[in-house]
């Protein structure tokens, strides 16, 4: 073949693909719906997804909030997404028009596989999850003395865990971990793990990966419609997690005794008994599963990463870490244990936790949402199955509402007397129906435990270590990045 043949046949080539890619975007740009909201231009296919994998994703949602405003629109592969970066639009979405945004996402393949609608985090809105939700926050007892004094125990076995490190560096955040998912495994399993435990290790470890993951961005849920990525390790450390669940499961059934309810499987397992003649009853062996896994994941995972960043923090600002450790000391003394009765007496603790809430913002982007059908919202149309984010992280760093954001600044949540104030846009635990069951609890345990930390040790940097990134890592949740630290008993 000659030169001018193989010249002309590449140019061919090039002719044909280049048509190709014109006739795609035509495609593209013609069938894309109008009166969209505002956001960057997106690739075929893969939409906007190069631009989000080049770093943390709630900082990528804030530059384009900047840039298109408050509520942006871009491509997560072929998905249609929505983000809210602004507090009064995500309370018009998420509480007054929760009907229409309080829905959750049915086109993530990997989630609608592992979960099917089940548990209450991704079930359907609608009676049966609200009936669900509700038994469960009554039959868990957020806030009663006894979870209260299990936290307190849990607390006292970290303590001693603590004293074992004799001041050596060492990284608290499995420490913190174990201790959160203790008191999750104590109302949902009636028992806790010992530390050491290899199952509870092989479980943390699970819970490490699913958690560093940003499951909602996997392959098998941005291009739903392409086969083979199902057997990656993701799924299965989600199936380890899962099959401990049923094995608690089966335990209880051969166990089980309608005159003495130990724990949560137990209340399901009674709820189904008097629930057997009844048609349609959600209380079902797969709803129980899922709903502990739900329990067991969102309980553990928030609290002990809001922990970790506590301790970084502290680390970081050792003038805050000493203030607390003032106030603590004039209402507690170095012999009272920290109880929920002492928390109006310590605005600045109280303060600092919320700061902390806020700073580290442990889920920036929440949990998806998304519309059943197209929706008319602030004169655009969001199309039917558009996932929905709501940038909590944006609104909790908006230098209108929290004048210098990047600042840890715990006396922006006290008034001019000194006592703890709300804030209205201060929302760790999202809003409206969709908002975290738990938050009751994880209010609790995290002042319990914060409060006891920092009651018994002092936290520093090791000598001659570096100073730590105060910018975290984003997976399903926003955590620090790892270091290392030394607790120093106090006297």
């Amino acid at each position: 073949m000659s030169l001018i043949e193989n010249i002309a046949g590449f140019v061919n080539l090039q002719t044909v693909l280049v048509l190709l890619v014109v006739l795609l975007m035509t495609y593209v740009y013609v069938t894309r719906p109008r009166n969209l909201p505002p956001g960057p231009w997106g690739w075929p296919i893969v939409g906007n997804l190069y631009t989000l994998s080049k770093g943390n994703i709630h900082l990528t949602l804030s530059k384009w909030r900047k840039k298109y405003g408050a509520i942006v629109f871009f491509k997560i592969g072929t998905l249609g997404t929505v983000c809210l970066n602004d507090y009064d639009v995500i309370k018009e979405a998420y509480v007054r028009r929760s009907d229409m945004f309080g829905n959750r996402p049915t086109n993530l393949r990997i989630v609608n596989q592992l979960i099917n609608q089940k548990g209450i985090i991704f079930a359907p809105l609608g009676p049966h999850w609200w009936e669900q939700r509700q038994f469960a926050v009554a039959s868990l007892g957020f806030g009663s003395l006894r979870i209260n004094e299990r936290i307190l125990e849990e607390a006292a076995t970290m303590q001693a865990e603590l004293l074992k490190t004799k001041g050596k560096p060492f990284n608290i955040r499995r420490m913190l971990q174990q201790a959160s998912t203790n008191v999750v495994c104590y109302m949902v399993f009636g028992k806790r793990w010992d530390y050491t435990n290899q199952t509870f290790q092989n479980i943390m470890q699970s819970l490490d990966v699913v958690f560093r993951t940003s499951v909602f961005f996997l392959p098998e849920n941005v291009f739903p419609y392409v086969p083979g990525f199902l057997k990656r390790g993701d799924k299965v450390n989600v199936e380890k997690v899962l099959q401990l669940v049923r094995d608690e499961v089966k335990e209880h059934k051969e166990t089980f005794n309608r005159d003495n309810i130990r724990d949560f499987i137990d209340s399901f397992l009674l709820e189904m008994q008097n629930q057997t003649d009844l048609d349609g009853s959600t209380f079902t062996e797969r709803q129980l599963e899922m709903t502990v896994f739900d329990l067991f994941n969102a309980g553990t995972e928030t609290v002990s990463t809001t922990m970790w960043w506590a301790c970084l923090l502290m680390i970081l600002n050792p003038d805050v870490q000493n203030k607390v450790q003032e106030e603590i000391g004039q209402v507690l003394g170095r012999d009272s244990r920290p109880s929920m009765a002492y928390r109006s007496q310590m605005p600045y603790t109280t303060a600092t936790v919320a700061e902390i809430q806020r700073y580290g913002a442990v889920s920036p982007i929440g949990l998806p949402h998304a519309v059943p059908r197209d929706t008319e919202f602030y004169g655009y149309i969001i199309p039917k199955d558009t996932i929905v984010f709501a940038g909590q992280w944006s609104v909790h760093h908006d230098p209108e509402l929290f004048p210098e954001p990047d600042m840890f600044d715990p006396e922006r949540f006290l008034d001019d007397e000194g006592n703890f104030k709300n804030i209205e846009y201060f929302m760790p635990f999202s809003m409206g129906p969709r908002s975290c069951m738990g938050q009751p609890l994880a209010e609790v345990q995290l002042f319990l435990l914060f409060t006891n930390l920092m009651q018994n040790f002092k936290l520093k940097l090791p000598e001659g270590a570096a100073k730590p990134s105060s910018e975290g890592v984003m997976g399903i949740t926003l955590a620090p990045k790892p270091f290392d630290l030394v607790a120093i008993p106090r006297d």
